[in-house]
């Protein structure tokens, strides 16, 4: 298993239930292109939120 993967995975346990009913329903959504949520999430990376307090727990930036 890969780290991104790792990371992926460790911020899907710590979601709440109903988080990650959420998570999986749309990752499987009909209709969802690849591509087209890579696009997104890309460009949500791109987003600059600033500095936060502890980092984050998924990725650990």
């Amino acid at each position: 298993m890969n780290d991104e993967l790792r990371k992926v995975i460790r911020g899907y346990t710590k979601l709440s239930p109903a988080d990650q009913k959420e998570f999986v329903k749309r990752i499987t959504q009909p209709g969802v292109e690849l591509g087209t949520l890579n696009e997104r999430i890309e460009k949500s990376e791109r987003i600059t939120m600033g500095p936060l307090g502890s980092g984050c727990p998924c990725c650990g930036r």
